[in-house]
């Protein structure tokens, strides 16, 4: 009884921050509310698994066939996001010329399903990952970009963060999960306890952003916006304790320290040698490092070990199955048959990534992959650095959240269909709306008309 009375509570709860949260301006559009249902079932476990409609996956071979109600429910959004996209006026050339190495990326990823052992799941996979970017263009498409991403990322928070507290104190048949060694993980609204430090860490991240945005005049300040955004970050701080996801927690720490480095004004006077602040940085933790071992006291300070918790042996266990070095095994294919039941094999846990976004990709994508991921990287720091110098009002969290997402690759495969991908994405895409052609009024269109041609007009009327 008492577990249904919380589950009231949060409810009632939430519809009282989306009500208090309410903005003078940019309400919830049709395609805002899409974005958001979207953002929440991927930064959540799968669809099909909260109405138990999910395949029991005892083998790597359950993969193959998926679930069709988790695709169809894909398909859907992205058919609608589609539609709502192509009733806008969208400046596709801009698109195409400032994100050739994104276009260019998923091409490559595409063509792959060529050579995978199983192309109809690797096709299936792309085209999931082709609907995420449709659906940050549906956002960086929406008239006001800045306000939607506002919009979009506090409704979601206002969604996720309080029923996964609820759902881990009293309903832990949703709320919790159990490793075959029989230990205790707590999960809220998500698959496992990666997945909530990596919801916590992103929503963090916007939330610290937004109260210095709201304190720097940028973003509109409703009545209740420092309660609400207090309100969730309180909660992420509860969550990221239960979670104990170390690598989240550093990248939330780090997340933070930048947004607060870009707000000095030394720092904002040179924004343009940002990259080179950030190597000064990387050269001292690297000269620390070889003098005093910093990186092992760190991850000791954080309750783990030097093996990442056994992820070094993961890394080069996949590193030395990998058949084609150049190419990969096809997009999203390394992961099944022979491979993923070898793993089985070795390792408890039912491994289905590969815990580095890096080796990931190289294990799917090959070496060509690689290189396409880190141009891709390199000029989306250049488009983010651009955006901050030319004012744009969330360029810093553009960049606090690109780079943290490039660190969490490190512990965590996320760069593919999920919340930091969506967050990768968001930061790295170039877009700029066309320029809107105001007609001119009537008496300046006469004032530029040459005086010799109105003379013979009056001449000729005569």
């Amino acid at each position: 009884m008492m577990k249904f009375a919380a589950l009231w509570l949060c409810i009632g709860f939430t519809l009282f921050l989306f009500v208090i949260d309410r903005q003078k301006k940019g309400g919830g559009s049709f395609a805002r509310w899409l974005i958001v249902a979207y953002v929440a079932m991927i930064a959540t476990r799968a669809v099909s698994s909260w109405f138990n409609l999910g395949i029991e996956v005892v083998s790597p071979d359950d993969y193959l066939e998926g679930s069709p109600f988790d695709r169809n429910i894909f398909i859907g959004f992205l058919v609608l996001a589609m539609l709502a996209i192509f009733r806008r006026s969208v400046n596709w050339e801009w698109v195409q010329q400032n994100n050739k190495l994104i276009i260019l990326f998923f091409l490559y990823a595409a063509l792959s399903v060529l050579w995978s052992d199983y192309a109809l799941v690797s096709f299936k996979r792309w085209v999931k990952g082709a609907g995420l970017l449709v659906m940050v263009m549906l956002l960086l498409t929406d008239d006001d970009p800045v306000e939607a991403l506002r919009w979009v990322f506090r409704k979601t928070a206002i969604l996720l963060i309080p029923i996964s507290i609820v759902l881990i104190k009293y309903f832990p048949e949703f709320g919790r999960s159990y490793t075959t060694s029989g230990g205790q993980q707590f999960t809220g609204v998500t698959g496992n306890k990666n997945m909530l430090g990596a919801l916590c860490f992103v929503y963090g991240v916007f939330f610290v952003w937004d109260l210095l945005a709201v304190r720097r005049g940028t973003v509109e300040r409703g009545s209740n916006t420092l309660l609400v955004n207090i309100v969730i970050l309180a909660m992420i701080a509860y969550l990221f304790r239960m979670a104990d996801s170390a690598t989240s927690l550093v990248c939330f720490i780090l997340g933070t320290a930048i947004l607060l480095i870009l707000e000095l004004s030394e720092i904002k006077q040179n924004i343009g040698r940002f990259g080179v602040y950030l190597a000064i940085v990387l050269l001292l933790f690297g000269t620390l490092e070889a003098l005093f071992g910093l990186s092992e006291a760190v991850i000791t300070a954080l309750g783990r070990d030097m093996t990442f918790t056994g992820r070094v042996d993961i890394w080069s266990d996949v590193i030395s199955m990998a058949r084609n070095p150049l190419v990969g095994s096809g997009y999203e294919s390394f992961w099944l048959g022979d491979r993923a039941q070898r793993m089985w094999d070795v390792y408890s846990s039912r491994l289905n990534q590969a815990h580095n976004g890096y080796i990931e990709i190289y294990l799917n994508l090959g070496i060509i992959g690689l290189v396409l991921l880190s141009l891709m990287i390199l000029t989306g720091y250049k488009n983010i650095l651009l955006k901050i110098m030319s004012g744009d009002p969330i360029g810093s969290l553009r960049m606090a959240l690109f780079l943290t997402a490039l660190l969490y690759n490190f512990s965590e495969a996320a760069f593919k269909t999920g919340l930091i991908w969506f967050v990768f994405f968001f930061c790295c895409l170039d877009y700029q709306p066309r320029p809107a052609v105001q007609a001119q009024p009537l008496v300046k269109r006469i004032r530029r008309v040459p005086a010799c041609r109105l003379a013979g007009s009056a001449g000729g009327n005569r």
